[in-house]
């Protein structure tokens, strides 16, 4: 089962074509901050790709993982250090994680 961060989430749900990830892979894997980056900000904000992700969570599809204390404590130093976002830093140790 893939893990994703939340850019292909967001784009393939702007185009209509989140459902293409379902058909491909059954399920997909996500850390707690691509669902707040993708589904809590992007509702806050009236976006409608949130709405679109925020249903493929609820039928299923769309897996919450939560990372360890270990990984969660790896991703934040690791984001920080690359200067990335924590969400994909989160998936990245999701990924290694989930092997």
């Amino acid at each position: 089962m893939p893990v994703s961060n939340a850019s292909p989430l967001i784009y393939l749900a702007k185009i209509g074509l989140l459902g293409y990830l379902k058909d491909f892979y059954e399920d997909v894997q996500i850390p707690l901050e691509v669902k707040e980056e993708t589904v809590d900000q992007g509702m806050k904000r009236g976006y409608s790709d949130a709405f679109v992700i925020k249903t493929a969570i609820e039928e299923g599809w769309i897996k919450i993982e939560h990372l360890s204390e270990d990984n969660a404590k790896r991703a934040k130093i690791y984001a920080e250090v690359t200067r990335i976002h924590i969400g994909e830093a989160q998936a990245i140790f999701l990924a290694l994680q989930k092997g």
